[in-house]
């Protein structure tokens, strides 16, 4: 693993001294890794993008053409992306990565269909699951963990009452104290979903079935449906097709 490309490994792949190093393959680079061409960093890129327009933050919008450097929209992509945690960069690449995946399986069940747009939308709740799915193996391999059964409740009464609830910052606060051991002030702590995933403990509430969602973060699941939606426009930007037989 190298942070950022993969000279080195390629280096020594294309030594010509021999059998020793010939097989040696990069992977894990944050902007060079064993693909032979830039698509899947374009198709993170532009996960990010999708995601920031889900979110209605109206930062970015679609670039008109991806490989346009001068494309004003592309360059606020590229800019974002730069400024992402090397988490939240891996969980867009993750993402990316398994767009071939979630295709073939839906094509299989959609036969008729050849059109990504009209494949993606009929299959659009089964798309949600599988990817709220994926998404939980990749927060485990980022190093997350799930909430034990005391913080669901309150991660729970938190997403009832709304983040400013000082009942259930206490309760929270309570539990964090006995878990790890120390006391902590409360009037300095924020969103306490917030506070339990970027401490020492790094849990994310989300981690958890697909139903339980609606109990712990209602607002979140519309962010699997409008990824989902998003494949067939990055699709087209990066790989130039629309259709299954492009």
């Amino acid at each position: 693993y190298q942070q950022e490309a993969a000279d080195i490994v390629l280096n020594l792949c294309n030594s010509g001294s021999g059998l020793r190093y010939s097989k040696l393959k990069p992977f894990g680079m944050l902007f060079g890794e064993y693909m032979n061409d830039r698509s899947l960093y374009l198709k993170a890129m532009l996960v990010n993008v999708a995601y920031d327009i889900s979110n209605k933050e109206k930062k970015i919008d679609w670039p008109s053409d991806i490989l346009d450097r001068n494309d004003e929209n592309g360059k606020k992509a590229r800019e974002s992306w730069r400024n992402l945690t090397v988490d939240n960069k891996w969980s867009n690449k993750y993402f990316a990565d398994a767009i071939g995946m979630k295709l073939r399986n839906i094509a299989l069940t959609d036969k008729s269909v050849t059109d990504i747009a009209t494949l993606v939308k009929n299959n659009e709740e089964i798309l949600a699951l599988c990817e709220h799915n994926r998404w939980n193996i990749q927060q485990l391999l980022l190093g997350y963990s799930p909430c034990d059964e005391q913080l669901d409740k309150i991660i729970a009464l938190r997403d009832k009452n709304g983040e400013d609830d000082l009942n259930v910052k206490r309760e929270y606060l309570e539990w964090k104290s006995q878990v790890m051991n120390g006391s902590f002030d409360i009037q300095t702590l924020g969103d306490i979903k917030k506070d339990v995933k970027k401490c020492e403990l790094r849990i994310h509430p989300n981690i958890c079935d697909y139903s339980h969602m609606d109990s712990v973060d209602s607002n979140s699941k519309k962010y699997d449906k409008a990824l989902n939606d998003a494949i067939p426009q990055i699709l087209k930007l990066v790989d130039r097709y629309s259709n299954l037989n492009d």
